[in-house]
């Protein structure tokens, strides 16, 4: 049962990361895409999916970020959290404990986008 449920979870975020990788534009390229142990000291336990895409400094990205990605999510039911700092603007979204974190570097423009589901209890 719960290797469904991850799985359908699995493919949420998978749509959503790539929905917002399409509003900057450009190609990006997967960096992970897995399950993982939570905590990552408690094996076996609980899973979540992870997934993250990078892309490499699309046009007008920090403008994307704010006047595309932002409302989009918030749209989608996401609420938001600004975790940026000098090197990076980053904004964590989340939803039904799941979360979608983007950064944008502040120079150069790279974008890199990492979610991941809520933890499920693994198949007996």
């Amino acid at each position: 049962m719960a290797t469904i449920e991850l799985g359908m979870l699995a493919t949420e975020l998978h749509n959503v990361v790539d929905e917002v990788a399409s509003m900057f534009g450009g190609a990006s390229s997967a960096t992970v895409d897995g399950d993982l142990d939570c905590p990552p000291g408690d094996s076996g336990r609980l899973i979540r999916w992870q997934y993250g895409v990078r892309l490499d400094a699309p046009e007008g990205a920090r403008e994307n970020l704010a006047y595309t990605v932002l409302p989009s999510m918030w749209k989608m039911g996401w609420q938001s959290k600004d975790r940026g700092n000098e090197r990076e603007f980053v904004v964590q979204f989340f939803r039904d404990g799941a979360q979608v974190n983007v950064h944008v570097a502040r120079t150069g423009g790279d974008v890199a986008i990492i979610g991941s589901t809520r933890c499920v209890p693994t198949d007996p």
